[in-house]
């Protein structure tokens, strides 16, 4: 899976290189983009090939009665996953002196 994530990491610095300046917070913008994504790959099979590979590894995304309504849950799952693995850090909404 480690090859997966580093496909997903480069996926997301790509988006990132593409963003307007003032897009809003980057978790806020992966998971509108993974969602709609996300969607695609459980509709059709299709999508970026490193997004339809997680997707596909997901425990139970055959069996859920109605998986297009779980793709915002997936999105927000994967988004965190990215945001940690690709820079702790950046775009993260901290709060000083607690």
């Amino acid at each position: 899976m480690a090859k997966n994530d580093d496909d997903l990491v480069a996926l997301v610095q790509k988006l990132r290189q593409t963003l307007p300046p003032g897009a809003g917070p980057l978790r806020d913008v992966l998971e509108s983009a993974f969602t709609k994504l996300i969607r695609l790959v459980l509709c059709s099979g299709l999508g970026p090939a490193p997004l339809v590979r997680w997707v596909r590894s997901q425990p139970d995304v055959a069996a859920l009665e109605d998986p297009v309504g779980f793709a915002r849950s997936m999105a927000r799952i994967l988004s965190d996953r990215m945001l940690d693995r690709g820079d702790p850090l950046h775009g993260r909404e901290t709060v000083a002196g607690l």
